[in-house]
């Protein structure tokens, strides 16, 4: 057995002790001074109170808040390219480099930026080198609700900027190393900006997995894309710079599977403040058009400057995912000073099997004379519409005095997944009181069915009067501007109450049997447990001297004497031979 090592392994040895100590390769576990947080909110300022931090530094954090995260650097003072911060989700161990989301070593990647993440942990790593050292860093953290994307998959890292003017955005951590991304990385980045604002996007580089790896754009930015459109869903290869132009904000999604990768997509972004803007105007909107009931959405979209040579084309999206979408064009044009008027209408096709479609998203594609206004796009903001029809129905009366609100049902019929119900209290004296909703309930239809059956929302609003009055009137809107009323008097009220009384005078004599028979029922079975209480402790009690008797006389009968029992009510016994907890009294004769 060889118990040192061959000649060959001492020089390894000694060579990797020298390594190690001119600091060439790193001979200890990474990050091994950690501090963990525990609170939902703190800072961490490193290495603080005005001093700069050390050379070969490598300190590590552990936020243990489960749930997701934020945070926001306010200061960051590295030497630039060569001292970093990396940010890791859901590991505790810095050798994790498929779980880095962020990599930090210049102050405009963290200027206007806030970086969500979610997990068990997030682990945040500064590491700085031997050369230069600075005053470090400032870092606020905060706990903030889940958050989800509009994509599929598990919880995504999310960088959150606002108030840039211009920047760039790298796929991973290692793109400008050359290295290409992660298998099963889900990231996002929303860029925040406002309606009028336009954002172009300069993608430089682009190399992913075709039709497997993807980037997806989105109109409008986090927490509040959930319900947005989607733009673009690029993959594969993009050889030469590609422009895209966009109004509002915008949020990217980049997913990658578990098998191949590329080198990933680099893109620049700018946000310009334009005199260029569309704004929509909606006629009477019921988000749905119908071919049984003859029924449009129409819509218009107000482009600022007026241009003749402006062009648009917008595509419909319906509700259900399974039907394809509808392409319009304007059907009116009005050029007036300073503004170009176009004019949209939905109605469906002949060849569209349904009676009744819903809207789901509008997308816009629209372009002005003007060549660095061209090919942009554009998702409009759909108002939730109110319903065609409804009904309004009273909660009971008697409940008004209890709860101090007048309650009330409005109900409509085949409404859309978008539609709500808006209802007012309006008094005799000219006052206008908001009713608030308490309760929404949807039913639906099958699941390939683009509408709902049935829509019912439950309002309620204070008495008028401090509870008296005279009369007041439940009004709530129609999609035509119209409203269905419903008329409440204080007879309504009176009438019920007497109604109340009429009907207390014959239901108190059942009330008092009712209870005068459920005590008798109680009485009579509490007295049946206490019967059989009793007479299972004396039949225990017979049983012990049955079997004490017994054993006496075996013990005579074992030292030769004779013996004689004579039992009482023998005929029990006899006619009773298996019930041994029923024995009579027992007389025990002993010998002389």
């Amino acid at each position: 057995m060889r118990l040192l090592p061959s000649g060959e392994g001492v020089k390894r040895f000694v060579l990797l002790l020298i390594l190690c100590h001119l600091k060439i390769v790193r001979c200890t576990r990474p990050c091994t001074n950690q501090v963990r947080l525990e609170k939902f909110s703190g800072i961490i300022d490193h290495p603080g109170a005005g001093k700069n931090y050390s050379a070969d530094s490598d300190v590590c954090w552990l936020i243990e808040i489960e749930g997701s995260v934020a945070i926001r650097f306010t200061k960051f003072d590295l030497e630039n390219n060569y001292d970093w911060i990396k940010i890791y989700e859901d590991t505790t161990l810095p050798e994790s480099e498929s779980k880095v989301r962020f990599h930090l070593n210049k102050v405009e990647q963290v200027a206007n930026s806030e970086f969500w993440l979610t997990g068990r942990v997030v682990l945040i790593r500064f590491k700085s080198d031997t050369s230069v050292q600075k005053t470090g860093f400032r870092l606020k953290y905060r706990k903030i609700p889940f958050y989800t994307l509009p994509v599929a998959g598990g919880p995504s890292a999310v960088e959150i900027i606002s108030g840039a003017s211009a920047g760039v955005v790298h796929s991973h951590a290692g793109f400008e190393k050359g290295k290409n991304y992660s298998h099963n990385v889900q990231q996002a980045w929303s860029i925040r900006a406002q309606p009028s604002q336009l954002i172009r996007v300069t993608f430089t580089t682009f190399n992913t997995e075709k039709n497997f790896d993807f980037l997806r754009i989105f109109s409008g930015a986090l927490p509040n894309v959930q319900s947005s459109e989607m733009y673009a869903n690029l993959s594969g290869n993009i050889a030469k710079p590609t422009d895209y132009n966009f109004f509002g904000s915008l949020t990217f999604v980049f997913s990658s599977d578990r098998s191949n990768d590329g080198k990933g997509f680099r893109f620049m972004y700018q946000i310009l403040q334009t005199d260029n803007s569309l704004q929509p105007v909606f006629h009477n909107w019921t988000g749905s058009f119908s071919k049984e009931l003859g029924r449009t959405a129409d819509f218009s979209l107000i482009a600022k400057p007026a241009d003749s040579a402006l062009k648009a084309r917008c595509s419909v999206r319906k509700e259900c995912a399974n039907l394809s979408e509808t392409f319009v064009t304007p059907s009116e044009y009005r050029y007036l000073a300073n503004e170009t008027r176009l004019k949209f209408q939905l109605r469906p096709r002949k060849s569209d099997p349904d009676s009744l479609y819903c809207v789901g998203a509008v997308l816009c594609h629209v372009s002005w004379k003007s060549e660095a206004y061209r090919n942009i796009e554009y998702s409009l903001d759909l108002p939730k519409p109110d319903p065609t029809s409804l009904s309004i129905h009273l909660v009971r009366p008697d409940l008004w005095t209890q709860t101090g609100l007048i309650e009330f049902f409005a109900v409509s019929e085949s409404v859309c997944p978008k539609v709500r119900h808006r209802c007012e209290l309006r008094t005799e004296d000219g006052r206008i009181v908001e009713a608030r909703i308490l309760q929404v309930t949807a039913s639906p239809t099958k699941p390939a069915s683009c509408h709902i059956s049935s829509l019912k929302t439950l309002f309620a609003t204070p008495i008028p009067g401090n509870g008296s009055f005279d009369a007041t009137t439940i009004a709530c809107r129609l999609n035509d501007g119209n409203f269905i009323k419903y008329r409440v008097t204080s007879k309504t009220f009176t009438a019920h109450q007497e109604s109340q009384k009429s009907m207390n005078a014959w239901e108190r004599p059942l009330h008092i049997i009712a209870w005068v028979a459920a005590a008798v029922a109680v009485t009579l079975l509490v007295a049946v447990m206490i019967r059989n209480a009793r007479n299972r402790k004396k039949r225990h009690g017979l049983t012990a001297v049955n079997r004490a008797a017994l054993k006496m006389s075996k013990q005579e009968v074992g030292h030769g004497h004779s013996s004689s029992a004579s039992f009482r009510n023998n005929s029990y016994l006899t006619n009773h031979p298996a019930n041994e907890n029923q024995v009579s009294e027992v007389y025990v004769t002993l010998p002389n």
